[in-house]
């Protein structure tokens, strides 16, 4: 059976629990665009996802900083149900020092829970992927993420190259 909207059921259809909730939000926080912060629940059944959320900046980042520091508006904040949820960070990034070396990490609540390390090698591009899977417990919980560089300029020049640059950070909650 298709999902229906409220207003497009039918009378055989059947409504489960809070049938259909879906929040759209689109817009420009400061230099991240909050392209669409989907919220959905679709009283999902074993295997689907409950809400999803993702944010892409739109200008480009970079940091100088050998300690960890956050990025810039890649931050996700979800009210789960102690589901699984999984989050994923996609980044190409440049290092203005030939050598310098790229570490990205994800923080759930303030705890790093994943991370990846590149050497992007001057200025040819390094895609970076973190992924991380983890039950929560029902409530509001944070997921950042995170960088640092060995030595250097890190950055991901997302508007001035958007053909070999980017980032996406999405955020998940799954039945499974």
């Amino acid at each position: 059976m298709p999902i229906r909207t409220p207003f497009q059921a039918k009378q055989n259809d059947v409504a489960i629990g809070s049938a259909y909730k879906i929040n759209f939000v689109t817009g420009i926080s400061g230099s991240v665009n909050i392209v669409d912060t989907s919220q959905i629940d679709l009283n999902a059944p074993p295997g689907g996802t409950i809400q999803a959320s993702y944010v892409q900046p739109v200008a480009n980042l970079s940091t100088t900083s050998g300690t960890f520091v956050d990025i810039s508006g890649i931050t996700i904040t979800l009210t789960t149900g102690n589901e699984t949820v999984i989050a994923q960070l996609g980044m190409s990034v440049n290092t203005s020092t030939a050598g310098g070396v790229a570490d990205v990490r994800l923080l759930v609540d303030g705890v790093a829970k994943a991370g990846t390390s590149a050497k992007p090698g001057g200025s040819s591009a390094a895609s970076m992927t973190t992924l991380w899977a983890g039950a929560l417990s029902s409530g509001s919980h944070t997921v950042k993420a995170q960088w640092r560089v060995s030595g250097g300029t890190l950055s991901c020049n997302v508007s001035s190259s958007s053909d070999t640059n980017h980032m996406c950070f999405i955020l998940s909650e799954v039945n499974l």
